[in-house]
Order: structure tokens, then C-alpha cells, then sequence
């Protein structure tokens, strides 16, 4: 069973107004926010979540320019987290074996975003996941497993 952290701290305070995970109104229309926003400071740097492959590495202007400089790691069949607005110089690379808690890159502010921070999705089988159910979820998981070994022996 694979063990999740937060890319950050967990004292991290998510981005106010439009850092929380789901739909909102922008003006006139309702969007999407499929991640939270993760206040850090420009150049803190950004850790894998949990062991994976990296499955695309998105450099501004290079396709959805939204997400900016963008990292995705694919966990399992079933999970994958995404790591946007990142800066420019990224510390892996398309189709790398990462482990929990590697360097992934610096947070930065490219794409859409209005001052630094890290945009943290989840997904679970494919579908956006709020990131503090879902990481709340593996904590519980790995508890259970661990409870399970303890017992078992």
C-alpha cells in the first residue's frame, strides 16, 4: 500500500477566494476549481505526494497555459495527483520513477495564477477529487492496513 503526504507542511493555509476545491462564481458564470490552492512562499519546493510515474511534464505555453508549468504523477490504476503554477525549471521528467516526498520542482506562478502558490489536484480515476477528502481517505486506508499487519502477527 502506498503512503501520501502533503506536498507541503500541513500547517500550509490554502489560497483565500478561490483556493478551495469545487464550483464558484467568477462574475457571471460558475467555474471549476478540480484542485486547492496551497500558500507558499516563490521557490518553496514541491514534493510527490506519494511514489509514481511521471506522466506528463507541461512547460508554459505549451498547451493549457491555465495550469502553467504543470507535473502529473500517476500513483496506482486508480489515483493520480497534479502539481500546477509551478516554476519554470522542473526537477523531473516525463516517464521518471518518483518516490514519496521527491523534489518535483519550485512553486512559482505561471499559468493563470495571481501570486505563488501550488495548485494540488487529486484524481481518482480520472475524475478531479477534493484533495483533502482524498488525502484524508489514504491516511485512513494506511491506518487500517497498518492496524491489520499489527494484528495479524
Amino acid at each position: 500500500m502506498l503512503t501520501y503526504e502533503w506536498p507541503f507542511e500541513p500547517d500550509d493555509v490554502i489560497v483565500p477566494q478561490w483556493g478551495e476545491f469545487g464550483k464558484r462564481p467568477r462574475g457571471p458564470v460558475i467555474v471549476a476549481h478540480d484542485g486547492i490552492d496551497l500558500n507558499a512562499p516563490q521557490g518553496a519546493t514541491v514534493r510527490a505526494a506519494a511514489a509514481g510515474v511521471v506522466t506528463l511534464i507541461r512547460v508554459e505555453g505549451d498547451g493549457d497555459d491555465g495550469e502553467g508549468n504543470a507535473v502529473w504523477i500517476k500513483h496506482t490504476e486508480r489515483f493520480m495527483t497534479r502539481y500546477l503554477h509551478l516554476q519554470a525549471a522542473l526537477d523531473v521528467r516525463a516517464g521518471e520513477f518518483v518516490e514519496l516526498g521527491q523534489p518535483l520542482g519550485k512553486v512559482g506562478q505561471s499559468g493563470n495564477a495571481d501570486g505563488p502558490h501550488l495548485c494540488f489536484m487529486t484524481l481518482v480515476e480520472g475524475v478531479a477529487f477534493n484533495p483533502r477528502t482524498f488525502m484524508r481517505d489514504r491516511a485512513r486506508e494506511h491506518q487500517e492496513a497498518t492496524r491489520g499487519d499489527r494484528t495479524a502477527q
